[in-house]
């Protein structure tokens, strides 16, 4: 084999490794969700670089998806990060993944006076909001009646970044766009023991 298709061929071979332990690192989660023996890591945290980072991650794995990024500084509050950057990359991949080509998808992370706030905006087919409650509810659903199957992951990303956000006291929103699109959101309290009940007012 040529030095180059091995080379290739071992680039291929470390992502779908790297894919595979994402995933079973997902089931593993979920399952200690369901037995109530999970827990969060929080600290006080600046969620500002994570989100940046997520945000470099996922323009290295979709080159040809222009994202458009709004990240504030300081945004600061009780969290465990490394999961938070897991959520904001699931929100940006289906972005990415379902969008049009030459279609731009958005990011804004800004603080609000309710908590920590991250919105995702893609232009593609618009996720019905049936179809979003299902996904978060149901781990393995991913709506595969309105979106084309071979773009459809493993099915336990929404479902599991919801929890993830829940367990901070958040909450997780999607909503479809009347142009076309949809708009996928989150927010996290700033202070431990805080709850959101509701999206914040300043989030469309």
């Amino acid at each position: 084999m040529p030095e180059i298709e091995r080379g290739e061929f071992l680039d291929q071979l470390t992502a779908s490794l790297d894919k595979l332990i994402g995933i079973v690192d997902e089931i593993i989660t979920l399952s200690e969700l369901e037995r109530g023996t999970f827990e969060l890591a929080l600290v006080d945290s600046d969620l500002a670089p994570l989100v940046r980072h997520a945000l470099d991650e996922i323009r290295m794995r979709y080159p040809a998806v222009p994202i458009a990024a709004e990240v504030h500084d300081d945004l600061l509050c009780v969290a465990d990060g490394p999961r938070i950057g897991s959520v904001v990359r699931e929100l940006l991949d289906n972005a990415c993944r379902y969008s049009p080509f030459g279609r731009s998808v958005e990011l804004v992370a800004r603080d609000l006076s309710e908590g920590v706030t991250v919105l995702v905006t893609d232009h593609g087919e618009g996720l019905d909001r049936s179809v979003a409650t299902r996904a978060f509810e149901q781990p393995f659903s991913t709506g595969e009646g309105v979106l084309n199957k071979e773009k459809s992951g493993v099915g336990t990303g929404l479902h599991l970044a919801r929890q993830l956000i829940v367990q901070h006291g958040g909450i997780m929103w999607i909503d479809p766009l009347p142009a076309g699109g949809t708009r996928a959101g989150f927010c996290i309290p700033h202070h431990r023991g805080e709850r959101i009940e509701a999206p914040p007012a300043g989030a469309a």
